[in-house]
């Protein structure tokens, strides 16, 4: 019922004139992003507070239908943006590309401490 009521909610918003091709600027992502970061910090806090294992696995099985029509509902004409990707690894257990871009960066910068005192 919940689940309905929110893809009601966001097809209601597409009427009134909302526009899922709109993307943040500050962190490029559009609805489609934001909405996979909702679903992601609902399912960290669900997964921590309380709920037994099997009723965690109930609902994301009742649920999983849903965040496919509303993925469907929120997609841009255009497709993703990197940042919808990056969501949805991070929703997935993945590391995004800025988070890879990190690591690279972190490890030239380890390794060049180690030659830095291997030179001394």
């Amino acid at each position: 019922e919940q689940a309905a009521e929110q893809y009601n909610f966001v097809q209601r918003l597409f009427e009134l004139g909302a526009d899922k091709n709109i993307m943040d600027p500050a962190t490029g992502k559009t609805a489609l992003g934001q909405y996979r970061c909702a679903v992601s910090s609902s399912e960290d806090y669900s997964s921590v507070f309380g709920h037994a294992r099997g009723d965690i696995e109930e609902r994301e099985q009742a649920w999983r239908l849903v965040h496919e029509r509303m993925e469907e509902a929120l997609m841009p004409a255009r497709g993703e943006s990197e940042a919808d990707r990056d969501a949805k690894r991070t929703a997935d257990g993945q590391h995004s590309s800025d988070d890879e871009e990190d690591i690279d960066e972190e490890e030239d910068m380890d390794e060049e401490e180690n030659m830095d005192v291997e030179e001394e």
